[in-house]
């Protein structure tokens, strides 16, 4: 917790130095969160997580907490984003992979297509094809493989500013990502788990819900996400408990 916090405080020096306060919106957030070890391990761990929230616009570039993207690439109905998403680092101990490496803090990132089907008002429809490729960071810093997934997104803005989302959408990754999870080398290999090497395909079909309010000082969330792991690829990893994973949590930030 006390590196997270160096990391954190670093970062609202680097923000105060590198952006324009004038367009600048920062806060510092603090979440809690149900996930996972892993897509398709039982074990379910509750986490607390500080987190940096920062919204910046500008001429040439916009953030706005987990996107990067410019103006100067929508083009009618199209445009495309950077998008940065991650997976918590987990302990082998606790989950089917016990004797195993631990996992590592995965970060992804990548650009995002996003197609505009439908507008009016604040309601949006948009297909999003977003790839990216995944880092795992834990003594060194390691590319992991790369992952895509096609969506559908419903957006609306609903009484008193309250943003609602709704995400479907079907997920693929290359072989090294889905090794990283599931593969089980020669000598891993246990009574219950046995030798496994996993190729690229179709790693599982998600859904969520958001729901997200920000005010003069305070962006509050939540979420629930499911994956559904049925015919996944690395299906016959032992790695595999079970076809359902559910993450969920709530957030909220002080903006300064």
């Amino acid at each position: 917790m006390n590196k997270m916090l160096l990391v954190l405080l670093s970062f609202f020096v680097s923000v105060n130095l590198a952006f324009s306060k004038d367009n600048l919106t920062y806060g510092l957030g603090l979440s809690v969160l149900s996930t996972p070890s892993y897509l398709g391990s039982k074990n379910q761990e509750l986490r607390v997580v500080p987190f940096p929230y920062i919204e910046y616009k500008s001429k040439y570039i916009n953030i706005d907490k987990d996107k990067i993207y410019n103006e100067f690439y929508n083009k009618d109905r199209l445009k495309v984003e950077v998008s940065i998403r991650g997976m918590l680092p987990s302990k082998s101990e606790e989950s089917a992979r016990v004797g195993m490496e631990d996992l590592d803090l995965i970060i992804e990132v990548g650009p995002k297509f996003i197609y505009d089907i439908y507008s009016k008002n604040d309601m949006n429809i948009d297909f999003e094809l977003p790839f990216r490729a995944a880092f795992s960071i834990g003594n060194s810093l390691e590319h992991q493989g790369f992952l895509g997934s096609f969506d559908l997104k419903y957006k609306n803005k609903l009484l008193n500013n309250y943003i609602f989302s709704f995400t479907t959408g079907l997920g693929f990754a290359d072989k090294k990502f889905n090794n990283y999870y599931y593969e089980v080398n020669s000598q891993d290999v246990t009574s219950i788990r046995t030798e496994y090497h996993s190729k690229s395909g179709y790693s599982g079909w998600h859904n969520a819900l958001a729901l997200t309010k920000r005010d003069e000082h305070m962006w509050y969330g939540g979420f629930i996400k499911h994956y559904y792991l049925d015919g996944v690829v690395f299906k016959d990893s032992s790695l595999l408990e079970t076809k359902n994973s559910l993450f969920y949590g709530l957030a909220f930030s002080y903006l300064f």
